[in-house]
């Protein structure tokens, strides 16, 4: 959607502490009002369109979730701009809905990674790279989107580009995959969060737990 297109790159341009500003006619940028302020996250739905109405969980929802990869994370936009933030970690998963599913909401009470010692670490954002249809993500109205690089195990994901595809940051609510098809649906699913120095060892999906690898000497060295 061209909305959301335009808001990928306000999103790109906020990260890199770039104001917008009126420069095509000097005298008319005088008078004009003030530009609007974006977050790096920006609104969680089309503020143009009537908000959108939350699916209630049914059928079997995710029945497989396999590991991807796994390891800390790295933000090209963030890195490009010289933003600090505190360590990301990120764990991609092959999940696999099933048909005329959908999910009881993933958020930070029901999606955490966990480290051998100390205490698990909640999901900060998540998003589904290869989701193209955007009633296939649910997301709640205090939710937040950024279009970001992700590298992560020395792959790289592109969250964004579609409506179904951007980041989604969490707040208060949690977002839910739907898959209205009568077959079921295969998909990377990237999970981020805010880690302390130890590095997780399992990640808990709405009840499911999948065990990440123990980390190489240098990951355990950082």
């Amino acid at each position: 959607m061209p909305a959301f297109l335009a808001l990928s790159v306000a999103l790109q341009l906020i990260t890199a502490g770039v104001a917008f500003a009126e420069t095509a006619n000097p005298s008319r940028a005088a008078a004009a009002p003030p530009p609007p302020v974006f977050s790096p996250f920006g609104p969680g739905y089309d503020p143009t369109r009537p908000a959108p109405t939350e699916p209630t969980t049914s059928g079997r929802g995710i029945t497989v979730a396999k590991l991807v990869a796994s390891g800390a994370a790295e933000v090209e936009e963030l890195n490009q701009a010289g933003v600090a933030t505190e360590p990301l970690f990120a764990v991609v998963l092959d999940v696999t809905l099933a048909a005329n599913s959908t999910t009881a909401p993933l958020q930070a009470a029901s999606v955490s990674v966990r480290p051998e010692k100390g205490d698990a670490a909640a999901l900060f954002a998540l998003c589904s790279p290869t989701a193209e249809l955007e009633s296939s993500v649910y997301r709640p109205l205090d939710a937040g989107l950024a279009a970001w690089h992700v590298a992560v195990a020395g792959r790289r994901w592109y969250c964004g580009g579609r409506t179904a595809r951007l980041l989604i940051k969490l707040r208060e609510g949690g977002v839910r995959l739907v898959n209205a098809a009568a077959s079921e649906w295969k998909g990377p699913l990237l999970l981020l969060f805010h880690c302390a120095s130890d590095l997780p060892r399992e990640v808990s999906l709405a009840g499911t737990t999948v065990k990440l690898p123990e980390p190489r000497h240098d990951d355990a060295a950082r």
